[in-house]
């Protein structure tokens, strides 16, 4: 997504959560100020974002949506992942080859 669209819809939530603080309807201006918090840190966020893996971001959400459903899936979920994480291949760079997390 376009950043500075992210920092709009995050700005334009914000304001309307703040306009409807007041207002008989909570859930409104709450769920206005979660969704424009959490578009903040995603526009903070966007340039580390560029250099994450798709496939990585679409298993994260299958899994996500799946604790949502059966939570006991986060007790097997999170340490396979950080095996894999650990496990995984490392990049390399360069004519070096160097492996980018030797600095």
């Amino acid at each position: 997504m376009h950043r500075p669209t992210i920092a709009l819809i995050a700005i334009v939530l914000l304001a309307i959560g703040f306009y409807t603080h007041q207002q008989s309807d909570d859930a409104i201006s709450s769920a206005c100020f979660r969704i424009g918090a959490v578009m903040s840190i995603l526009w903070f966020a966007h340039p580390q974002l560029q250099n994450v893996p798709r496939w990585l971001i679409a298993i994260s959400c299958v899994v996500l949506l799946g604790a949502t459903r059966w939570p006991k899936l986060l007790l097997v979920a999170v340490p396979i992942a950080a095996v894999l994480w650990i496990l995984g291949p490392r990049t390399r760079t360069g004519r070096t080859g160097r492996m980018k997390d030797e600095g």
